[in-house]
């Protein structure tokens, strides 16, 4: 998260570190955890609470303090077990109770929070490492980067083109082509050589180093499931709450995903299908332009720096998938908000 605080951000103390978005659910009274809230539905139980009847699962849980017994943390551990517990607990004060039940849980806490500003139904961005709370527009459509983000590819297509360079006879540059990865074949190509020219000065036929660069890629990846683990299993789980679009500089041809996973997907921009390159913002205008949504309404998910620029570019929120092309660095200072190392942790930013 930028370090400079927006003026919807609220910043407090952290209680147990950990990343989420959610809706939140706020209760201007104490809550136990032991009577409070039963911990096999999430269901607020206690008829004098402002919550009653109402379910924590899956929200985030504004409070002032936690009350009752310290079995209060077991409680709250055992709503982290039957998968009923809030996404993330602020509060105006921790006490040992609200301390100890996050840690155990491993669920984001943040306290210190004026948390009369927090209104029920708001949509924020928890960033419990921070101590920080940001209120942004509803996540709606979450949209992918293909190559290095879904599937792993990157190094198969950094490989199939240092290849077609040799073949050309042009000085190879593997740093500088993978500044321009992201981008359809043709625009990688036509991009390199502006920069390096063979000694006869002769510009290379673009379109036949695509048709050689597609039968190395495609040899190299045929028949074989290259996507990330857990990548698949996460999409099916987020394609249950949010809509999610993919864009990829790879022309469809060129996309390593099997039917029922690209089925998942509500819109798909695949090479020269966007209506300009990344970093431009157009086609994440044009995704949420499909989907008859604000860009705001979006988040994007990639593994480059160019991916975060795009999403800068379109004033949208940014995670980088950190790995052993870009890492969390890199991807912060082009602009990423929230730093992954792998699909699991985008569960527990989403689900």
């Amino acid at each position: 998260m930028n370090p400079k605080l927006k003026e919807t951000t609220l910043k407090g103390r952290t209680i147990c570190e950990g990343k989420c978005f959610g809706r939140a659910i706020v209760s201007k009274k104490e809550i136990s955890f032991l009577g409070s809230i039963d911990p096999d539905t999430g269901k607020v139980i206690q008829k004098d609470n402002d919550l009653f009847g109402n379910t924590v699962a899956g929200k985030i849980l504004v409070f002032p303090n936690a009350v009752g017994s310290t079995v209060g943390s077991y409680s709250l551990y055992r709503m982290k077990k039957n998968n009923v517990a809030p996404k993330a607990l602020v509060c105006k004060e921790a006490e040992t109770i609200v301390a100890v039940g996050s840690i155990i849980s491993e669920i984001p806490s943040i306290d210190a929070i004026d948390i009369s500003k927090i209104k029920d139904g708001d949509y924020l961005y928890v960033d419990a490492n921070s101590g920080a709370i940001e209120k942004i527009p509803e996540i709606k459509c979450i949209i992918f980067d293909l190559d290095g983000t879904i599937v792993d590819t990157v190094n198969i297509y950094l490989q199939a083109y240092l290849e077609v360079i040799k073949k050309m006879g042009i000085k190879t540059d593997e740093k500088f082509l993978l500044s321009l990865l992201g981008r359809p074949a043709e625009s990688i190509f036509d991009l390199y050589f502006k920069k390096y020219k063979p000694k006869n000065k002769v510009k290379p036929d673009i379109k036949v180093c695509c048709d050689i660069k597609r039968k190395l890629f495609t040899k190299a990846t045929q028949g074989k499931d290259i996507s990330f683990p857990f990548a698949k299993e996460t999409l099916k789980k987020l394609s249950e709450s949010y809509k999610l679009a993919m864009f990829t500089g790879s022309s469809r041809d060129q996309i390593r995903l099997d039917k029922r996973a690209l089925d998942l997907f509500d819109v798909i921009l695949a090479g020269k299908e966007s209506p300009k390159d990344k970093p431009n913002a157009e086609a994440i205008y044009l995704i949420a332009k499909k989907l008859k949504l604000k860009p705001e309404n979006c988040i994007y998910i990639g593994d480059l720096p160019i991916d975060m620029k795009t999403a800068k570019n379109a004033g949208i929120k940014a995670i980088g998938l950190e790995n052993k092309f870009a890492d969390a660095k890199s991807l912060e200072t082009a602009g990423a908000d929230i730093i992954v190392n792998g699909y699991l942790q985008i569960q527990k930013l989403f689900l």
